[in-house]
């Protein structure tokens, strides 16, 4: 598109030139509700302190994928290669790359990202977690959220550039006394990754469920239950939180009725 001022119907006539955008459902009606939909290009962030289960979570949104015959490439860095083959099968088109990587810099998985995109069609991919992709000297030398920052940039482009949809997981802080639950922004040493991504989703298990009321923090059973809080949420704007559950047996996480 030229750089020049011009009226919006022929703005309107030159995006009607390209391509468009594809998107597609996260296989759980209440979430597709919020989002409508996930498209090309967006980078989500899925969070949650310690042990909640964004790595489970993240699993499941990518057996939902497998179901619409969306191929998916996992970046793992905190579960082995050994664990994601247990969790998807053999069968599957789930693509994934080793724990073990000599580089971790955006570049590194930028010409990952292109040689899934070319060889398996790979559409949507998966980054556990954002924290293992700076080296020590890197840190020492720069200021953590600048880089955490400037990474999820470079993770942007990535998706508008491959027209390829992204799901980066990370760490919230530690939750001080008296708070409920983690929000964007309590991402940890990230406060520039809330900015640059599209949507944020919060993963938090919960204690004994006894009633439906959203709002009730008594109602979980903590074993199970699993709250998503959408914290934010360019595609439609619209924040709040579903409730699921996680089934033990089959790792997954599954909608309430």
């Amino acid at each position: 598109m030229s750089d020049r001022i011009i009226s919006s119907k022929e703005l309107k006539e030159e995006l009607d030139k390209l391509p468009k955008q594809a998107g597609f459902s996260t296989g759980y009606k209440n979430l597709d509700s919020f989002l409508r939909e996930i498209r090309e290009g967006d980078l989500n962030i899925i969070t949650g302190t310690t042990g909640e289960g964004k790595t489970s979570f993240a699993v499941s949104l990518t057996k939902n994928f497998i179901e619409q015959n969306i191929n998916c490439l996992w970046f793992s860095f905190e579960i082995s290669s050994q664990e994601l083959m247990e969790r998807f099968g053999a069968e599957v088109p789930v693509f994934y790359l080793p724990r073990l990587i000599t580089s971790k810099s955006a570049e590194w998985i930028n010409r990952k990202i292109e040689e899934g995109v070319k060889k398996y069609q790979t559409k949507i991919i998966f980054i556990d977690h954002l924290h293992y992709l700076t080296d020590d000297v890197s840190v020492r030398n720069r200021n953590l959220p600048e880089i955490l920052g400037n990474l999820c940039r470079q993770f942007k482009m990535i998706a508008r550039k491959h027209r390829i949809i992204i799901f980066l997981l990370a760490h919230t802080r530690k939750l001080k006394s008296g708070r409920n639950r983690p929000t964007i922004e309590d991402l940890k040493d990230s406060s520039g990754v809330g900015q640059e991504c599209d949507t944020c989703l919060i993963v938090q298990r919960k204690g004994k469920r006894r009633s439906n009321k959203i709002d009730d923090e008594e109602n979980f059973d903590f074993s199970t239950d699993v709250r998503i809080w959408i914290d934010k949420n360019r595609r439609t704007g619209k924040l709040g939180a579903i409730d699921m559950i996680f089934d033990t047996e089959k790792l997954i996480h599954l909608e309430y009725e």
